[in-house]
């Protein structure tokens, strides 16, 4: 953390530390366009905005084993993935495709992998639950 409020991250990209939950916006030091690899720059935005989209959904369909496993899965696999304009307002057109096609993919993998985490929380209970009362009736 700089003493002026950004946080500095791996790969020359700072964040902007803004307040009140608003969008974290990349700002590149002293790289143009062509220089920098903007799929990967995609791949760290979209680590940024879903670190925890899809966990509480995960949750919620856990509580109905398999069947709340697949029909949650392909509901949370329905809603397409957009970039915000912010991002990308200023990138260049090879630039923009790379960004968005890293931003997508990355944002795809980690909703569904934060949806089964979630999900292993209510079957785990459910698991150790059944575990203890078989235990028991084994006694």
């Amino acid at each position: 953390m700089l003493d002026d409020g950004t946080k500095v991250v791996e790969n020359g990209i700072v964040l902007q530390n803004i307040e009140n939950n608003q969008l974290i916006v990349p700002v590149l030091e002293e790289l143009n366009t062509a220089e920098r690899d903007c799929y990967m720059d995609g791949v760290m935005q979209a680590k940024i905005d879903y670190r925890k989209k899809g966990f509480i959904n995960g949750c919620g369909y856990g509580l109905f084993f398999i069947p709340g496993l697949i029909i949650g899965n392909f509901i949370n696999s329905l809603p397409s993935i957009e970039v915000p304009y912010e991002l990308m307002k200023d990138l260049k057109d090879d630039c923009r495709w790379e960004f968005e096609k890293g931003y997508k993919t990355e944002a795809k993998k980690l909703r569904n992998s934060n949806f089964l985490k979630g999900a292993q929380i209510p079957i785990g209970i459910y698991a150790l639950s059944w575990l203890q009362d078989y235990l028991e009736s084994v006694e």
